[in-house]
């Protein structure tokens, strides 16, 4: 990637102790610097099966954040 790419990547609003986010951003830097097309399906999974608990939340709120970066 650029250097401005790069730096678009690394200053992005994102929580590094939260895996499943920084998951999400390296497989969407990955896409973007092997020129494919970024999907966001390719890069989150919606939830099929909901529950209701503190986890649930903590999984949508991640996917949430994956999704404000992507746009």
């Amino acid at each position: 990637m650029a250097i401005p790419e790069r730096f678009t990547f690394v200053t992005g609003p994102i929580n590094i102790s939260n895996q499943c986010i920084m998951k999400n951003v390296q497989k969407f830097a990955m896409l973007h610097s092997q020129g494919k097309s970024c999907h966001i399906s390719k890069i989150i999974s919606i939830l099929e099966k909901v529950s209701h608990n503190d986890e649930l939340l903590g999984d949508l709120e991640s996917i949430h954040r994956t999704l404000m970066l992507y746009l």
